[in-house]
């Protein structure tokens, strides 16, 4: 299945797939237990890496960030 989400850092749209999960996990949490995938993908507009978490409830969960590696 594809997703389109838009860069954070050129706002133009791109396209991802679960091929771009690159670390999948499963955690207990408060008794609770939530698997999380870290999502890692170049932008084919701009070029920047791009990282996404999701899984655990937070703020970010679900964003896209722009890598500052």
């Amino acid at each position: 299945m594809t997703n389109i989400d838009n860069c954070p850092n050129c706002k133009n749209s791109f396209e991802f797939s679960r091929n771009d999960i690159h670390i999948k996990l499963t955690i207990t949490h408060e008794g609770k237990t939530y698997r999380v995938y870290h999502y890692k993908k170049v932008c084919p507009n701009c070029g920047e890496l791009l990282l996404m978490k999701i899984g655990m409830p937070s703020d970010n969960n679900g964003k896209w960030l722009v890598s500052t590696k």
